[in-house]
């Protein structure tokens, strides 16, 4: 009976010498050693024993989760600029900041260090780490779902010794004391060859009375990407990124110039906002367009020809009242179009048309648009019509009622107004022209 108090009172001994050791080292962290070695040997077996020590930290962490968005307006949103012209364009990028979310985290972290004490490597192994709780005097118990597995990738050469970290969040336990323990077991260890077995060091911990804060996406950059159409082009004395650690707005200008973009055709000059939150990274993005009519191209000088004799009784002629081909002839009839072609994107032509077609639209696809109702629909019944007019306008064959410029120019502006109504207007009126006699065949 004395010997069996002696080893008792020197195993305490030596646990306490490590927690001294321990507690030097980490400050108030919590410490706990186990010895793996079994209290019985089946003589014979080869393997190793394993000795393990863990510490324990409690951590309260209020998180504070933000959200942000990003609006780009540009004044005006569209404009003529002839060629050799610069006009200015007012941007405004509106970055919003949410109220945050906010999360109360409890968790226990540490590491587990486990010292291989035999002569062979071991084999399979394995911690599991587990969250306890006691209230009242009562047994400790597990905390449902407070466990964390760790596989080490590598395992430990004889005498060698591993430390791995560990954190399990969990909910607290109103008026509960807390432990954590770590059962730490091979497949090899000496005495149970082919079973899980090994120690289970054992650590108290508290949590704290008051949090720490961390902030997430508190902060926020704003970057600024254009794009410019070939043939003009578009310079800002901002720079980017601009750092934003609230809501905020920023404003500037950008120069718009007509270096060398032909005449008669609308281009879109594209600004897009791209927002990227501070610690998670996710990007928010926010698009500004500004049409550009490039200015009508001059009317060539007519030759002068011979006054013709009146005819005291004239007839009138078809080309009084005009021409033109339907958008099922076009569409059957590719080999007939002129300047424009079937594989030319309705974005290309009509730059404003971009949000009621798919970007991968072409003329040719636009002539089969079936309409809809809704703007989307009156936007593609309109684009249909407009293609035809188009293409009528640029044969030299076809005296249409329209020039190309007024097409481009009509059709641009019922597309921006938003307006149903105006679109669908339009689109009777050309659709009227459309179906005149056609002079081709």
């Amino acid at each position: 009976m004395k010997t069996t108090r002696l080893r008792k009172l020197g195993l305490r001994i030596s646990v306490a010498v490590l927690g001294v050791g321990l507690l030097a080292a980490i400050g108030a962290t919590a410490v706990a050693g186990v010895s793996g070695k079994p209290s019985g040997d089946s003589g014979g077996q080869s393997g190793t024993t394993l000795n393990a020590y863990k510490t324990a930290d409690g951590f309260w962490v209020r998180r504070l989760d933000y959200d942000w968005s990003v609006t780009k307006q540009a004044s005006p949103s569209s404009l003529e600029i002839q060629r050799g012209e610069t006009r200015p364009v007012q941007y405004t990028i509106t970055a919003t900041r949410a109220a945050p979310t906010t999360t109360d985290i409890f968790s226990a972290r540490g590491q587990v260090c486990v010292t291989n004490g035999g002569g062979v490597k071991t084999q399979g192994l394995k911690i599991v780490d587990q969250v306890q709780y006691q209230t009242g005097g009562g047994p400790f118990q597990d905390i449902p779902g407070a466990t964390q597995t760790i596989v080490p990738p590598l395992q430990l050469l004889p005498g060698a010794t591993g430390c791995y970290d560990y954190e399990v969040t969990f909910t607290p336990v109103s008026g509960a004391t807390y432990r954590n323990v770590a059962s730490v077991t091979i497949t090899n260890h000496s005495g149970y060859l082919g079973q899980p077995w090994g120690p289970a060091p054992k650590a108290d911990f508290a949590l704290p009375s008051s949090y720490s804060l961390l902030e997430v996406d508190k902060n926020a950059s704003v970057n600024d990407v254009q794009t410019v159409p070939a043939g003009l082009s578009a310079q800002t004395t901002q720079t980017f990124p601009v750092a934003f650690t609230e809501s905020g707005q920023i404003a500037f200008t950008k120069q718009v110039t007509n270096t060398t973009a032909p005449c008669g055709v609308y281009l879109a000059v594209t600004n897009r906002a791209a927002l990227t939150e501070g610690t998670s990274g996710q990007t928010r993005q926010s698009s500004a367009q500004v049409v550009v009519y490039t200015g009508a191209c001059p009317t060539p000088t007519p030759i002068p020809t011979a006054t013709p004799v009146p005819n005291p009784t004239p007839t009138p002629t078809p080309s009084a009242v005009g021409e033109g081909c339907t958008p099922g002839y076009w569409k059957n009839h590719t080999s007939a179009w002129v300047v424009y072609s079937p594989s030319q994107l309705v974005t290309g032509v009509f730059p404003v048309a971009a949000p009621y077609v798919g970007s991968t639209d072409t003329l040719l696809v636009a002539l089969d648009y079936k309409g809809g109702k809704n703007v989307q629909g009156a936007a593609q019944t309109l684009l249909r019509s407009a293609v035809a007019a188009l293409l009528n306008t640029t044969n030299p064959t076809v005296d249409y009622p329209r020039t190309t410029a007024q097409v481009l120019s009509q059709v641009s502006t019922a597309l921006l107004s938003g307006d149903r109504n105006t679109m669908l207007s339009l689109a009777s009126t050309l659709d009227t022209y459309n179906n005149l006699r056609c002079p081709l065949r």
